[in-house]
């Protein structure tokens, strides 16, 4: 039995998932294009724990946040977002849903909401910092690659289109080549 990685395999999405956070952010106006958060010290501190970020970064804005890949700016900015908000728009992008791609046994990922981390850890098991870890793409969302390529395609496009191996067969030849 293979597995094809591409749509049965879920990974952590990582830092591609800020632009989904930046949408989010400026769609609900939570955010500007100017408003800046920080300064980036190298991490934020949270309730009793420590999110860091790669490097330091100083004030900036959702432009220099993504390009600098700034952990702490989508940190602040989490600190804004309610979870149900950023679910739908996840959705919107194509996570937590298969794909709709032309091979059998294709995989959802996760896309974890209020009601999963309160089944999972309880009602008083999780807090706002699990927010602050989605924001980057990280703690306990996993997507596919082929939902990856999905979601970079409706960034660029602004259509989240269902992918295709074959669109049609035409000229199909019959007997022996």
């Amino acid at each position: 039995c293979l597995l094809n990685r591409s749509i049965q395999s879920a990974y952590p999405p990582g830092s591609t998932l800020k632009m989904l956070s930046a949408i989010v952010g400026l769609d609900a106006g939570l955010i500007d294009r100017d408003t800046k958060f920080g300064p980036c010290s190298g991490a934020l501190f949270f309730g009793d724990r420590k999110f860091g970020c790669w490097g330091v970064h100083g004030r900036l804005d959702v432009t220099d946040a993504i390009i600098q890949s700034c952990d702490v700016f989508f940190y602040h900015l989490a600190q804004r977002m309610d979870m149900d908000v950023w679910n739908v728009y996840a959705q919107k992008l194509g996570f937590g849903l298969p794909t709709g791609i032309d091979l059998g046994h294709e995989v959802q990922g996760l896309l974890p909401s209020p009601a999963y981390y309160t089944q999972r850890y309880g009602k008083y098991g999780w807090s706002k910092g699990a927010m602050l870890n989605l924001s980057i793409g990280q703690g306990e969302i996993l997507a596919t690659p082929i939902q990856m390529a999905r979601y970079m395609g409706a960034i660029g496009t602004g259509k989240l289109c269902t992918p295709h191996l074959v669109r049609s067969v035409e000229g199909r030849r019959q007997g022996p080549q």
